[in-house]
């Protein structure tokens, strides 16, 4: 009896040590969203430097030289192949509809008039958001399958629509306009090095390119290798 129980125990510890060793391990996925001028992205990807890494470092450059900024950080660590997400926002709300008008924009208020009270808003949040799955292959240093949604949401300005003056003061109701971008796709990285995954272009600063790098990190000394 005693022999089939150490038999239990010595059989339970090597199963731990196997998972200890091969068991699920965290990734750290990082983004980074870097605006610079369109025409100096234009050189640096008709020059020399092609990879991932390299075009970062070159754009980083940038940032510190004072030539390019950072937009956007988004960092989440998950479980190798579990989804995550995390967000970043603000919420906006801003009137659509007031006493007596059938919508925006469809009255007209007169000098000595009393703005009628609004009843109807409209809402919407804006800032960072990234949705990621992450899966490490087996091996130490192996690549990561990692799928992302990233998008950015930036509000550009208030666009005044409704204005009013009495003699207690003036009034002025606005309505937003923003900026979407987003990015969905699937790709193979190498652990620890950044790829430059697409472009995004700001329809109002036409003279800039918004540049997207993702970076995948396996976290522990399990499955897969990493730090």
């Amino acid at each position: 009896m005693n022999v089939m129980l150490q038999m239990v125990v010595l059989l339970g510890l090597v199963s731990w040590v196997a998972a200890a060793e091969d068991g699920p391990v965290n990734i750290r996925v990082e983004v980074e969203l870097i605006a610079l001028p369109h025409i100096e992205l234009t050189k640096i990807l008709s020059g020399e430097v092609k990879s991932g890494a390299a075009l970062y470092g070159v754009v980083d450059g940038m940032v510190g030289e004072g030539k390019a900024r950072f937009v956007e950080t988004l960092i989440l660590t998950s479980r190798s192949g579990q989804k995550g997400s995390v967000e970043s926002l603000a919420e906006l709300m801003w009137p659509m509809e007031q006493e007596g008008s059938e919508g925006l924009g469809d009255v007209v208020s007169e000098v000595g008039a009393v703005l009628a009270e609004p009843f109807s808003f409209e809402t919407r949040n804006f800032g960072g958001t990234l949705e990621i799955e992450a899966l490490v292959g087996d091996g130490p240093g192996a690549p990561i399958e990692l799928r992302i949604t990233v998008e950015e949401v930036g509000l550009l300005r208030m666009d005044p629509w409704l204005s009013s003056q009495e003699r207690w003061g003036g009034a002025l109701l606005s309505t937003p306009v923003f900026e979407a971008h987003q990015a969905n796709g699937g790709w193979l990285l190498k652990q620890g090095v950044p790829e430059m995954v697409t472009i995004f272009t700001p329809r109002e600063r036409p003279e800039e390119r918004v540049v997207v790098f993702v970076r995948a990190t396996v976290l522990g000394e399990g499955k897969g290798g990493g730090e």
